[in-house]
């Protein structure tokens, strides 16, 4: 869209996992697996430490953590097994994973499963040395949409699984604000605060300095409070999904896709559970959402920094990068043009209009590297 010169444009900053790790945060999924396995792993040692636990006479193994997720045992008379165990990188992860799944820990160690979801997500995560949570459960629910069971006493549709994955999901929810809860506040990064309050570009997306600044909106898509260093007195944020122990904005973690295709058989299947982690309906707890539409009443420019575009929030970002006062879209990419195009592929599956989406987004001479804190 054109706009006067004289017009300031208002910018939105969508704020994604990347500028966490732009700071030395160890905010990634897998980062919060590893600290998962060592918390587990920790609260084991401590309860065979102090005594607290079950023995089994037959098997002569101590029973010393359980959840929902997973179970830990080991011989009595080897407890140097567990105390040695220290998951630092994945490939720990991925030796602990191998010898539980080719029961090559004997007698020594058993680390049990007895969740599904939790087994395939630790799978998948080896597998593919990454991992996308919300990604994933989607996927798990859709699967046993799908795949209804007939309930032999009324001979209606029953999905028995979808309590247990729902359930499991709301653990790795709460351990993954627990988790985040622990990491320390960031450093001040200054070239990024330079990109973040720098002049709007023109309609060409070639000339700087056309435009003066207007209001500067942080859409912080992350838990954490890293936006909070760039404010000045003409920003706002707005923690879409939700803030770390905030009561009234309590974080939201699932997904946020109407338009996929799985999507209409969620609607179809008469059940209120299976829209219990979907993101659209957890918007409705706060004024977020709201706020962040009129915000778009303005011409406005977007700034990507750290965020993938992914199809989990698709919904959200369907509705800001289509929008009529949507002048343009800025990458700040990670290290390389690879890293832009990957996003550019992300951006261009919420727009339906392709020409609209070529005209929007800046070519990659035109945009920057996120800065990242040194090593």
């Amino acid at each position: 869209m054109r706009t006067n010169p004289s017009t300031p444009i208002n910018r939105l900053i969508l704020i994604g996992n990347g500028l966490d790790l732009a700071h030395k945060m160890k905010t990634s999924y897998g980062d919060f697996i590893l600290w998962y396995f060592n918390d587990c792993l920790t609260k084991a040692k401590q309860k065979f430490e102090s005594g607290i636990y079950q023995s089994n006479a037959m098997s002569g193994r101590a029973m010393v953590f359980e959840n929902d997720l997973m179970t830990i045992q080991f011989e009595r008379n080897s407890y140097p097994t567990l105390k040695s165990l220290n998951l630092t990188n994945i490939a720990d992860l991925k030796a602990i994973v191998k010898l539980t799944s080719e029961n090559r820990f004997k007698n020594d160690l058993n680390i049990n499963f007895k969740s599904s979801f939790f087994r395939s997500l630790i799978q998948n995560y080896c597998h593919k040395n990454w991992v996308d949570i919300e990604n994933h459960y989607y996927e798990s629910l859709t699967k046993i949409i799908s795949s209804p069971e007939k309930n032999t006493s009324t001979g209606q549709s029953s999905f028995p699984k979808l309590e247990i994955l729902n359930k499991n999901f709301d653990i790795i929810k709460k351990a993954l604000e627990s988790y985040l809860t622990t990491l320390h506040n960031p450093n001040l990064i200054n070239d990024l605060l330079d990109l973040i309050y720098e002049r709007p570009i023109d309609s060409s997306h070639l000339v700087n300095g056309s435009h003066d600044l207007g209001n500067t909106l942080f859409l912080n898509f992350n838990y954490t409070s890293t936006p909070e260093f760039y404010k000045n007195e003409n920003t706002d944020i707005i923690y879409i999904h939700g803030k770390l122990n905030d009561k009234n904005n309590p974080i939201i973690f699932g997904y946020g896709d109407e338009h996929d295709e799985s999507y209409t058989i969620l609607e179809k299947a008469n059940n209120p559970e299976v829209f219990t982690h979907i993101k659209s309906f957890d918007y409705f707890k706060t004024n977020n959402y709201s706020r962040f539409l009129s915000f778009l009443e303005s011409p406005f420019d977007v700034y990507i920094m750290g965020h993938s575009c992914g199809l989990s929030d698709r919904t959200l970002l369907s509705t800001i990068f289509e929008h009529d006062n949507c002048r343009l879209i800025k990458i700040f990419y990670y290290n390389n043009m690879d890293r832009y195009r990957e996003t550019t592929y992300e951006i261009s599956r919420h727009f339906k209009d392709k020409a609209e989406m070529r005209s929007k987004v800046i070519n990659f001479s035109d945009c920057s590297p996120m800065p990242q804190l040194p090593s």
